[in-house]
């Protein structure tokens, strides 16, 4: 465990990080080793789990462009030797773009490994639909032939989206079954940003305070590490845990809808009992890409702005409208002793069973009602998640 003081001296002066930090080592004697032996040394440096954020957007000549935050390893740029390993480990290249310094826009690669990464796709014209267009560009770029298989869908995808996608392509049903049939795990990812549980949480039984702070924050680094267990003394606050806007069965219920309009009558083929592994995935940051890849949420004082600044930004606003000040202050950030036994923060995300989000009933409404000022609150006691920790820089 890793303790880091913020560098700025506001809410969050004593933030304190989960995270451990990145040990530094040198091997002078690298370059004296057998080149087998250097290449098994490149391909251990890179084989780590990665969460890879993409957003697809239509261009102005109705095609399709991706941006993603930067994926590419540092040993593409090390050596000769180091990047025609990264080369074939990274073995699919996606042209894309991304965000440079001060939020340009530049052109840029997407490397993947499908074997290890976790590919959250957001597609806000067709969350499915976006799902299933970016599998396809993976396949066609895959030498291995192998494809996307570990995929992240949004929990606010509808069955609204997957009935306008497979009608409007009808034609190629049998294509995004072979696509579906290369899932082997499916991650709903439900983001909940700091201004919903500030505007859309009306439970008065449970301060504000107590609902963000077990919660991980995302960041733009992609390499993480998996604990069996949340190592944090958490228990308490996931009793009420606020699982965002949306109501996650959502999304599930459609990727299943989806798949029974995929299904064959003529039992071609089966994608329905396959043994795919699905996920809930959560954590605290934004939705769209162009906020999720800030250079500066990665960072010591990005993860400080989010958990100080965030609040101090949504105090103000209510101080300038509010006589309640100080009672609002305090149920919103909670006293100062409170706040003192805030657990670490985290930088990462949680990873439930889907059983924890409950059971898509068969009298559910399709699509599930979203409300707009949604206040599910869910003990998740029962089901405790796993932590992935993001390596810190």
């Amino acid at each position: 465990m890793v303790v880091k003081p913020s560098p700025n001296k506001t809410i969050g002066q004593k933030l304190r990080f989960l995270n451990p930090i990145p040990p530094f080592s040198s091997f002078p004697q690298f370059l004296k080793l057998p080149a087998e032996i250097r290449c098994m040394i490149w391909d251990f440096a890179m084989a780590y789990h990665r969460l890879v954020n993409v957003e697809l957007r239509h261009t102005k000549d109705y095609g399709i462009s991706y941006f993603h935050e930067s994926t590419m390893s540092a040993l593409f740029l090390t050596t000769m030797e180091s990047r025609r390993e990264a080369e074939k480990f990274y073995r699919i290249k996606i042209p894309g773009k991304s965000y440079g310094r001060h939020e340009y826009i530049v052109n840029d690669t997407l490397y993947l490994c499908p074997e290890l990464d976790i590919v959250s796709i957001n597609a806000a014209y067709s969350p499915l639909g976006g799902v299933l267009e970016f599998a396809d560009s993976v396949l066609n770029r895959d030498p291995k032939g192998i494809g996307l298989i570990n995929v992240g869908i949004p929990a606010d995808a509808s069955v609204d989206d997957a009935n306008m996608m497979v009608g409007k392509i009808s034609y190629q049903r049998e294509h995004l079954a072979e696509l579906v049939e290369r899932f082997e795990r499916v991650v709903f990812v439900q983001v909940a940003a700091p201004n919903q549980i500030y505007k859309h949480l009306y439970n008065a039984s449970i301060p504000i305070a107590k609902l963000h702070r077990p919660t991980p924050v995302a960041g733009q680094a992609t390499c993480y590490d998996i604990l069996g267990t949340d190592p944090r003394p958490i228990r308490d606050e996931l009793k009420h845990l606020y699982l965002g806007s949306v109501d996650p069965r959502r999304g599930y219920g459609a990727w299943k809808f989806l798949l029974s309009l995929l299904q064959d009558n003529n039992h071609k083929w089966n994608i329905i009992d396959r043994n795919t592994t699905y996920s809930f995935m959560l954590y605290c940051g934004e939705h769209h890409a162009s906020y999720i890849l800030d250079d500066a949420s990665n960072t010591n004082c990005g993860a400080q702005a989010w958990n100080g600044g965030g609040f101090a930004t949504y105090v103000r606003d209510v101080q300038k409208r509010s006589s309640g000040y100080d009672s609002m202050t305090q149920e919103i950030l909670g006293t100062t002793q409170e706040r003192n036994k805030m657990p670490l923060l985290a930088i990462g995300f949680w990873l439930f069973p889907v059983e924890s989000i409950g059971s898509l009933a068969s009298n559910m409404p399709w699509p599930i009602e979203v409300k707009l000022r949604y206040d599910r609150v869910e003990n998740m006691t029962e089901y405790p998640p796993q932590l992935c920790l993001f390596h810190l820089p």
